[in-house]
């Protein structure tokens, strides 16, 4: 039997825009969007697919995200560090000016591949760690249908090795909507077939647009 990936970004989350934290990788809640998004999405999952395991990464507003779908299909998400977002370092929880004013060099410009933020880690390293998460995952579940919330950041990283890309192509890039759908069949003969990529068909009716103040 194929093993059935459906890779989820987190709802919309909480970021004031005027003073807010840097970087996708901050620790946010979800926003009242986020959760509405979040039960429009457990209840497509609920209704669409028979998920026989439930990961998440353990930032709040994946953890938010995973809590709102174990509600509608009864599986407890597992917390799994692999599916994190990139990890900022010391710029965790800095406001942008604090930033601005610690670290002058490294604002306004995307990292090299190698390239950290003091005491984070690098474009690279998070590719590895997410390809050898999901790989064992997929391994794992072998013949079922497996769900993990995750990130943009993770999921591009996959997403380009799915297409044939390497970390160092970071020009290309996915499109990642808030509680998206990244449908992946794998075949027992090791074929891998892309179902859907971006997939928001239960988010119809909600504003397309992002709440000023909620990112």
């Amino acid at each position: 039997m194929p093993t059935d990936l459906l890779l989820i970004r987190h709802g919309q989350a909480v970021r004031d825009l005027g003073n807010g934290l840097v970087g996708w990788w901050a620790d946010v809640p979800l926003s009242q969007t986020g959760q509405r998004q979040a039960i429009l999405l457990a209840e497509r999952l609920k209704v669409e697919f028979s998920v026989q395991a439930l990961y998440a990464s353990p930032l709040t507003r994946t953890w938010e995200t995973g809590d709102i779908i174990r509600r509608a299909i009864h599986r407890l998400p597992i917390r799994e560090p692999g599916l994190q977002e990139l990890d900022g370092g010391d710029l965790v929880g800095l406001t942008i000016e604090e930033t601005r004013r610690k670290y002058p060099n490294l604002v306004g410009r995307p990292l090299e591949l190698h390239e950290r933020y003091p005491g984070g880690e690098s474009y690279l390293a998070l590719h590895n760690r997410v390809m050898k998460t999901l790989n064992r995952i997929v391994a794992d579940h072998s013949g079922t249908t497996v769900a993990a919330i995750t990130h943009g950041g993770p999921l591009n990283a996959y997403l380009r090795t799915l297409f044939g890309h390497g970390a160092e192509e970071q020009q290309l890039r996915f499109e990642c909507g808030d509680c998206s759908i990244h449908h992946i069949r794998f075949g027992e003969a090791g074929d891998r077939t892309i179902v859907t990529l971006n997939d928001t068909a239960h988010l119809q009716g909600m504003p397309k647009s992002r709440e000023q103040k909620n990112l």
